[in-house]
């Protein structure tokens, strides 16, 4: 699943999914409002998530400090 949310200074988007073992992770990425942008990042820790909630809370935090830091 794919969210996006409007930022300040662009637009943050994170996908959830389910690792083979039923663990969940997130990546994110940042388009800046001038159009550039990073790649899928991940956001995850290496035992996975036991919720893709958590999941998705990761991705944004992390994705929210890319966007602080990029602009």
């Amino acid at each position: 699943m794919i969210n996006s949310l409007d930022l300040p200074n662009g637009t943050l988007e994170i996908r959830t999914l389910q690792r083979s073992d039923r663990r969940w992770f997130s990546e994110y990425r940042f388009t800046h409002s001038d159009g550039s942008g990073t790649g899928w990042e991940a956001a995850a820790i290496p035992e996975g998530f036991v919720s893709s909630g958590l999941a998705f809370s990761a991705g944004i935090l992390l994705g929210q400090q890319c966007a602080e830091l990029t602009g």
